[in-house]
């Protein structure tokens, strides 16, 4: 099938992207719109050029910090370059072109080698994974995910090393080192927390908790075979799950047994932290004495919450601000040990994942519900988690010229951040989780004053290290014109991306159990904007009072959509199954943000045995008997057949012949490639959802349609 045509949105490959290419220079002028002021930062997006490598000393700017750039004013024979943010002259010590000035792109990399361990030859060379898998699982779950693991384990590169734990009411982590004769294990108690006997156990066997990916992959097929499906019958909730426990000895065991004796005091120590804003320091490149590995994942495999030993939870606890508090620390302390944790979540039981989710955003994981722990998707999921990241150990800094002040900031981020003012210039600092090539975060500002200057700058420096252990700086600078005009400023304003920010701020409310106030703020935001933005249309024969520019004509419909879909509307579903969709839109691209929020029905025909994609309105009129559809929403891709494309049950003199029914059913078969395709290529992998008509499974359909009474009511209410 032609991907191409079936693209949701258009391919914008830019790492940045701002909701408007000029901002108006009055304050209380450009709050009257309605408009978010805001952008989405993609560090990692593909660029059409490779960013340039310096090997050397950046230069800063003495007064405020901020790097050198192509907006700054340069005269190499007087000696000194103009800083483009605080306008401070500065010392220009290069004695030839700088790459920072040639450059015709915003990326500019610098790099220097680790001194703490050198640079390492191969990417996977000191990477960790440590997957944490439940016990007492059923035969069918069981099956599924030896399938799924060993499928992924042969598919990850040989050099990296593996461990595994498993977990009911004790824990046990297993030894896997090929000089043992026989698999065996250590087994911790899962009603409390480790002790000092418990790290001396771990001391004691350290050296054979990890071994190399093509050693351990004999010892993991016979542990995985000496497993035995659980018998108990009875609900799911009636498991003992010490997954606090489980994945607290994931976090030793990667670390080192020098410092996993100090874990428990670390969690302690992040919480004082907090407290304490002198002691809440950001910086992250310290070298530590002893070095973690240079990335690590644990990836947990579990079928409802935890609901024993420390970090246990029930339906009732959900809001419970201690238990919150555990898996905060959690995240923060995987976060600065370099750790990323991915949940895969089976069954259909509740688990409670607003608390997981601590942990997975800020480490930078993802989590993903199957209600079937399906071999192909699991182990899709674990390959990827693994080969895809990028970075880890991340600091952002954003630095903003006079007038600016950064007011949110949204994606797999600490919660620690730190707003100072350096030489005049408004700095904020974010600790980031690991990084993938998709790995996208969502800012808001504002403007503290009015702007009396023509442009202002904004300077995004990113530093990391990457898989080699080379530590680089990334920095990232952007001009923004300001002005008096009012129709400049319409016609350069970002539709789609004024929507995503204007969607993800209400999901983030949403996600506060403050869905009414989500939905409120959504609907005054677009009334706001068709009356501040839009021209009042003087034909007398027209429904609609006003006419928005077409930047912006999308936008009301689009959060329409975005309302009465699955990331805010009424649909009856699991609160897991929200909170899971919810979650993965914050930290989504640009591209992905808009196929969640407005995903595209397609009418799916045959040209010449080739399909051909046509896309129809997205509403319950568009469901014609006689129709293939295909949606793909992001989470899910869903193909729908009409009752008509099925040879009937009962057949008269009149029924067609079933030979007429064969271009319905090559169809499908196309449509099943691409979404097979699609689904194959995508991190975390979608569902296919196939289905028939008047089918239980087309209410996930139906939720994201809308009805033409809805929309004309919603029209009502935004144009009229």
């Amino acid at each position: 099938p032609q991907r191409a045509a079936m693209s949701s949105s258009p391919n914008i490959p830019q790492c940045l992207l701002f909701s408007s290419r000029s901002l108006l220079d009055i304050k209380t002028k450009g709050e009257t719109f309605g408009i978010p002021n805001g952008f989405l930062l993609s560090p990692f997006a593909p660029l059409q050029s490779e960013p340039v490598h310096l090997r050397r000393t950046p230069q800063l700017c003495s007064n405020c910090g901020s790097y050198l750039n192509k907006y700054c004013k340069v005269q190499p024979e007087q000696g000194y370059w103009t800083c483009a943010l605080c306008a401070i002259r500065n010392r220009y010590i290069f004695e030839v072109e700088t790459p920072e000035l040639a450059s015709t792109f915003e990326y500019l990399e610098y790099s220097k080698r680790s001194l703490s361990q050198g640079i390492l030859e191969t990417p996977y060379q000191n990477g960790y994974l440590v997957l944490i898998m439940e016990e007492k699982l059923s035969d069918t779950e069981l099956k599924n995910v030896r399938e799924g693991i060993l499928m992924a384990i042969e598919l990850l590169p040989s050099e990296a090393k593996v461990a595994l734990i498993t977990y009911s009411d004790t824990v046990s982590v297993y030894q896997l080192s090929p000089s043992l004769p026989l698999a065996s294990c250590s087994v911790f108690s899962g009603s409390r927390k480790l002790d000092k006997y418990d790290f001396a156990e771990i001391r004691a066997n350290s050296s054979s908790y990890f071994a190399p990916i093509k050693s351990s992959l004999e010892g993991i097929k016979q542990i995985f075979q000496a497993q035995l499906p659980s018998n108990k019958e009875g609900s799911n909730h009636e498991k003992n799950r010490a997954l606090g426990v489980a994945i607290t000895l994931a976090m030793t065991i990667t670390t080192g047994p020098e410092e996993g004796d100090d874990l428990e005091s670390a969690l302690e120590a992040l919480t004082l932290e907090r407290l304490d804003g002198e002691q809440g320091s950001l910086e992250i490149n310290t070298p530590r004495e002893k070095s973690p590995p240079n990335f690590g994942n644990i990836f947990v495999l579990t079928t409802g919450p935890p609901n024993f030993g420390p970090g246990h939870y029930s339906s009732s606890d959900i809001d419970d601000e201690e238990v919150a508090e555990y898996y905060e620390r959690l995240g923060e302390l995987s976060l600065k040990r370099r750790l990323q944790v991915d949940f895969v979540c089976g069954g259909r039981s509740w688990l409670g994942l607003k608390l997981l989710q601590k942990i997975v955003l800020t480490s930078g994981g993802l989590l993903t519900l199957l209600h079937d722990f399906d071999s192909p998707v699991l182990s899709q999921n674990l390959h990827r988690s693994f080969s895809d990241r990028i970075a880890q150990q991340a600091k952002l800094e954003i630095r903003c010229s006079g007038g600016i002040s950064i007011t949110k900031f949204v994606g797999s981020v600490s919660s620690d951040v730190e707003v100072e003012e350096e030489g005049g210039i408004e700095k904020s600092q974010f600790l980031l989780g690991s990084l993938r090539e998709g790995s996208s975060y969502s800012g808001w500002f504002s403007l503290k004053d009015d702007i009396f200057s023509p442009s202002v700058y904004f300077q995004f420096i990113l530093s990391y290290t990457n898989l080699l252990n080379q530590f680089v700086v990334r920095v990232i600078t952007h001009k923004v014109e300001t002005g008096s005009s009012v129709t400049d400023f319409v016609d350069s304003i970002h539709g789609i991306l004024v929507s995503q920010l204007i969607a993800k701020h209400a999901v983030t409310l949403a996600r506060k159990n403050r869905e009414q106030e989500a939905i409120r703020y959504l609907e005054q935001t677009v009334r706001t904007i068709v009356s501040s933005c839009g021209k009042q249309d003087k034909n007398p024969r027209s429904a609609m009072k006003y006419i928005l520019p077409l930047s912006l004509a999308q936008l009301p419909y689009d959060l329409l959509r975005t309302r009465e879909g699955p990331l805010l509307g009424p649909i009856i579903q699991n609160e897991d199954d929200i909170e899971a969709i919810r979650c993965q839109f914050l930290t989504t691209s640009y591209e992905e943000g808009h196929r969640f929020m407005s995903p595209i029905l397609y009418n799916v025909t045959l040209s010449e045995d080739q399909p051909t994609y046509i896309p129809v309105a997205v509403d319950e009129g568009s469901l014609l008997s006689d129709r293939v559809l295909v949606m793909d929403a992001g989470t899910e891709i869903f193909i729908w057949s009409g009752i008509g494309t099925f040879p009937p049950r009962r057949r008269t003199a009149s029924t067609p012949p079933e030979e007429s029914y064969l271009p319905f059913e090559k169809v499908r078969n196309h449509c099943e490639l691409y979404a097979s395709q699609v689904a194959a290529s995508r991190y975390p992998r979608p569902f296919v959802l196939s289905f028939k008509e008047g089918s239980s499974q087309e209410r996930w359909l139906l939720c994201r349609l809308i009805s033409p009474a809805t929309r004309a009511k919603w029209v009502t209410s935004c144009y009229l």
